[in-house]
C-alpha cells in the first residue's frame, strides 16, 4: 500500500495535466486502465493518445501493488462528463 505522501504527489501530477509522467512514475509496467464498461487497455504504454485535451468528471477505482498502480477503473456518465479544453 502506497503512502498518503504518494498517492498525493501522484494526484497532484495529474491535477497538474502531467499524465505521462504519472503513468511513467506510477503505473506498474502491466497496469490495466478501464473506461466505464470498455474493455481494458493493458501496459502502461497503451494508454490513449488522440492529442485532445479534455476535462472529465469521473471517478477512479484503483488497486496498487505496493507503491504503483496495477489496476484502474473509471466510472462517468459518458453522455455528460467529458468536456473538450481549448489549446
Amino acid at each position: 500500500m502506497p503512502s498518503r505522501e504518494r498517492v498525493e504527489a501522484f494526484i497532484a501530477l495529474v491535477v497538474a495535466g502531467d499524465h505521462v509522467r504519472a503513468i511513467a512514475d506510477y503505473y506498474t509496467e502491466d497496469a490495466s486502465m478501464q473506461e466505464n464498461l470498455q474493455p481494458p487497455r493493458r501496459g502502461r504504454d497503451a494508454t490513449g493518445k488522440d492529442g485532445i485535451t479534455r476535462r472529465l468528471n469521473e471517478l477512479a477505482l484503483q488497486r496498487w501493488s505496493g507503491d504503483r498502480i496495477a489496476e484502474e477503473r473509471f466510472v462517468y456518465d459518458a453522455a455528460t462528463a467529458w468536456t473538450v479544453v481549448d489549446g
